[in-house]
């Protein structure tokens, strides 16, 4: 029986979402920790520690990539446990159903505007507003917007 038919089966006979009854630190921390060994089966990053920082480490280089998920997207990077270097955040929705859709990957160093290292977001769920907008270019004078984010126009 898959994950996907085992939250079907619950559901239908308690009438309860997995998801649901799940604390959301916990879910994200699982979100993380499934992220962390997919990347890991197809990239250069491979799992490195379950319990220690960094998640990842790339074989040839020797980088260290921390994997956090969140359901708050333009809000991943905030909860971090404050480790320098290279983090990759997902941040993801959950459906009814208990799947699960990412909305927003951004990899970053955490230091500065987290929005400006998205690599992805989906804008169904991730609204960069003109107040956010206008909040980011009142900070261009001493955190310059890098060409590469959705806030560089």
């Amino acid at each position: 029986m898959t994950t996907k038919m085992l939250r079907a089966v619950i559901r239908r006979e308690t009438g309860i979402s997995l998801s649901s009854m799940i604390q959301a630190n916990t879910f994200g921390g699982i979100v993380s920790n499934v992220f962390t060994r997919k990347l890991s089966d197809c990239s250069v990053y491979k799992f490195y520690s379950g319990q220690r920082y960094p998640d990842l480490m790339h074989t040839i280089e020797g980088i260290g990539l921390e994997v956090k998920a969140s359901n708050k997207p333009l809000k991943g990077g905030e909860g971090h446990n404050g480790h320098s270097g290279w983090h990759i955040i997902v941040c993801y929705h959950v459906f009814d159903d208990g799947d699960v859709e990412f909305v927003q990957v951004e990899i970053a160093d955490l230091v500065g505007y987290e929005c400006d290292g998205s690599l992805y977001l989906n804008p169904e769920y991730v609204k960069l507003t003109p107040a956010l907008k206008r909040c980011r270019l009142r900070l261009a004078d001493r955190l310059p917007i890098p060409a590469y984010s959705p806030f560089a126009d």
